[in-house]
């Protein structure tokens, strides 16, 4: 049996040492940039979700006229007797008037709301687009803000400078078929949908 030789250990000079600890710990102690960007359009992405549903929806009046609609499900005796004995019209008009005006009016608080949350996305927009004015990612979010809302031809302009940049963003690609789509240009839809899916 062969006896293998030992290696000296040759441990870094001090200073090389420290050097190395201090760059590891502000590595791991500052974010990088990419991060916070990412994490600015997810942000985003959600609040303009939430905005696109709550303008274009009255989902608090569905709400609450299925909450009432399930208290007046419960069975009357009123009806049973009804059938029995021929119901007087003056009777008919009052239970018709009742329901009525036990029915909630229709509430302008959500398109209000919506208008509000419509105004904050496009600030938060803007003030993304100045911290990060270089970014893709931040103009193709305008572009959706802008067609979601119905700035077609501003969406189209935006795509249209992301794909000068990167011919190869799906986003922009998936946005201008969007756009063809909505204009009825389906050839040219089908035309960027392919590129967004082969890119």
């Amino acid at each position: 049996m062969q006896e293998q030789p030992v290696r000296p250990i040759v441990e870094p000079p001090q200073s090389e040492l420290t050097e190395l600890a201090v760059s590891q710990a502000n590595s791991s102690t500052t974010p990088p940039e990419s991060g916070r960007s990412r994490l600015w359009i997810i942000l985003l992405f959600v609040v303009i979700a939430i905005a696109g549903f709550a303008s274009s929806t009255d989902w608090l009046d569905f709400l609450n006229l299925e909450r009432q609609a399930t208290q007046e499900d419960a069975p009357s005796t009123d009806l049973v007797t009804a059938e029995a004995t021929p119901p007087d019209q003056s009777e008919a008009l009052k239970n018709a008037n009742s329901i009525a005006d036990s029915t909630p009016p229709l509430s302008p608080l959500l398109p209000t709301k919506g208008d509000q949350f419509v105004a904050e996305c496009r600030r938060v927009l803007e003030h993304l687009n100045s911290q990060l004015p270089d970014s893709l990612e931040a103009k193709e979010m305008s572009a959706r803000y802008e067609f979601e809302f119905g700035e077609i031809e501003k969406a189209s302009e935006l795509w249209n400078t992301i794909l000068q940049v990167n011919p190869n963003f799906v986003y922009a690609l998936r946005g201008l078929g969007d756009v063809a789509t909505t204009n009825g240009k389906l050839t040219d839809a089908v035309r960027y949908y392919r590129r967004a899916v082969l890119s």
